[in-house]
């Protein structure tokens, strides 16, 4: 009994692919390249770790700065029509926000204070303070602080 699986090649045997020969080494040129863009890369990450740490430890004290240089341009905004109690509340009411901001930091004080430091943003979007926008943002600030306050995590 013959087992015929087919015809055998006639021609030459069939040859299997042939190593790749090493060739020309690659250029100096793209090494640098990428160590250039690694290097790079790693200063990028650090200057935004720097940056994010900053912003968690400095933010408050860096804002209250800015707030504090801000704070003849927000009594500007007063209106004619407060009294001259009710421009004393504000600005108390407003150094008691800069003083706070120093203290714990923009994170704990802008969980504490969200609505009022939206109403505080609404108020002044026109430049102009009204009495009745004064009591809006005075009752929220003052029933904000009268809560008591989460503990700061922020170890000194």
């Amino acid at each position: 009994m013959s087992a015929n699986f087919g015809s055998t090649p006639s021609g030459p045997a069939a040859v299997g692919p042939q190593p790749i020969s090493p060739g020309k080494k690659s250029s100096g040129i793209l090494k640098g390249c990428l160590i250039i863009a690694g290097a790079l890369t790693i200063i990028f990450v650090l200057i935004l770790a720097v940056g994010g740490w900053l912003a968690w430890s400095q933010g408050g004290k860096l804002m209250a700065t800015a707030m504090e240089a801000g704070k003849p341009e927000f009594l500007g905004y007063l209106s004619e029509d407060h009294t001259p109690e009710e421009r004393a509340e504000m600005e108390k009411a407003y150094d008691d926000m800069v003083r706070q901001m120093k203290d714990t930091g923009l994170i704990q004080l802008f969980t504490r204070h969200e609505k009022s430091f939206r109403i505080f943003q609404a108020i002044i979007a026109d430049n102009k303070i009204t009495p009745d926008e004064s009591k809006l943002w005075l009752d929220e600030w003052n029933r904000e602080n009268s809560t008591p306050a989460p503990e700061n995590p922020k170890a000194d």
